[in-house]
């Protein structure tokens, strides 16, 4: 195997990694009830509430019921339904990214590079609007954020790096036009190519 080839299995081996990672950690940031846990008394019983967008849930040492998040069963405020609205527009964004980088991988094109780059800018920006809402959002004393928040940061970190690849690959395709990898891996199609355009200078 030559290094050109070995080179192109490393960079999509990188952006596989990169998208369903950041996918992975968006997914269980967007589903998993734990964005923040209250470990108040209530009603001189010792029971934990732990909420995230979509569900609040109570849970005793013996029992555990959740509810859906809405006003009548989990008290939820203007910030919730905020930060709910921002992180659906970045789970949309970042379903548009998978989809668009896979595309990239297999078709590595300025056009997918930049609407990749663009995808993932944008579940960056409504990411950090939505988690920073929530950030300011809960100043009581036994009430804190959990792990399901911290997976949003750490998407959202994920994504902003995903943007920084794609606009530098994108950057270095328009520098450079199509890659070195691409031409040898088809050089028998682009050597005949390259032969009908010398023909065709010549008449």
């Amino acid at each position: 195997m030559s290094w050109e080839e070995h080179s192109e299995k490393l960079r999509r081996l990188w952006e596989v990694f990169l998208v369903f990672t950041s996918g992975i950690f968006l997914l269980m940031c967007f589903g998993t009830p734990y964005w923040l846990v209250d470990s108040s008394d209530f009603s001189d019983k010792r029971i934990k509430m732990h909420a995230g967008l979509w569900a609040c849930c109570y849970e005793t040492d013996t029992t555990q019921t959740c509810y859906r998040n809405t006003p009548a069963n989990c008290d939820i405020a203007g910030h919730v339904i905020a930060t709910q609205i921002l992180v659906c527009l970045a789970f949309i964004s970042g379903l548009s990214a998978c989809v668009v980088a896979m595309v990239s991988v297999f078709k590595w094109r300025k056009y997918t590079l930049v609407a990749a780059m663009m995808c993932f800018a944008s579940q960056a920006f409504w990411l950090l609007l939505g988690l920073s809402i929530y950030s300011k959002s809960f100043k009581q004393e036994k009430v804190h954020h959990s792990w399901s928040y911290t997976l949003g940061w750490v998407s959202f970190s994920l994504s902003i790096t995903c943007a920084v690849y794609y606009l530098i690959t994108g950057l270095l395709y328009l520098r450079n036009g199509p890659s070195k990898i691409i031409i040898s891996r088809d050089e028998g199609d682009y050597a005949r190519l390259q032969q009908w355009e010398d023909e065709d200078s010549d008449d």
